[in-house]
């Protein structure tokens, strides 16, 4: 039996992307995933030399408090009145990265985080979960970083940050 797994591994500074699957994710995304990582590294690096790899990781700069985020999705969806299924996804990506400290996460979790919030889930966004996060990743506010796996892209993290802080 052959093995049909591909791995690769960049760094460029403080920037790591590992990935390990499909070989013909690679072929056909490899450019854009350098692409994307020397995005990151222009735009973001400079700023992230002077902070620790813990502050790095749960996106709390040097000069923060350290503190979480104390959030609900709900308090979140509510902060940046969602009105769409999207704007729900984004509130739910936003309570895994900036409450819980996850860089990454399932849709799976996504749709958990999504349901906890009462106030605002429809059972209709269960439904249209895939047309919504296509949606999300072509206006580059979610990256696709594994099958079925998302992360916050650094420029909708940062407008997230500035306005749950508000």
């Amino acid at each position: 039996m052959v093995d049909e797994t591909a791995k690769i591994r960049i760094k460029l500074d403080q920037i790591e992307v590992e990935y390990e699957g499909a070989p013909s994710f690679i072929e056909d995304n490899l450019l854009n995933m350098l692409r994307d990582a020397m995005e990151l590294f222009k735009d973001g690096m400079p700023q992230l030399s002077d902070r620790t790899p813990n502050e790095i990781g749960n996106g709390k700069k040097s000069h923060e408090t350290g503190d979480k985020l104390d959030l609900s999705t709900n308090t979140i969806a509510t902060k940046m009145g969602c009105k769409t299924g999207a704007d729900l996804i984004v509130a739910a990506a936003a309570c895994l990265t900036l409450v819980q400290g996850k860089d990454r996460f399932h849709r799976k979790d996504v749709l958990a985080e999504m349901q906890t919030a009462s106030s605002f889930f429809k059972v209709t966004y269960t439904n249209n979960l895939t047309t919504y996060l296509d949606g999300l990743m072509k206006s580059d506010r979610l990256r696709l970083v594994a099958e079925n796996t998302y992360a916050i892209s650094a420029k909708e993290k940062e407008e997230l940050e500035q306005k749950l802080a508000e």
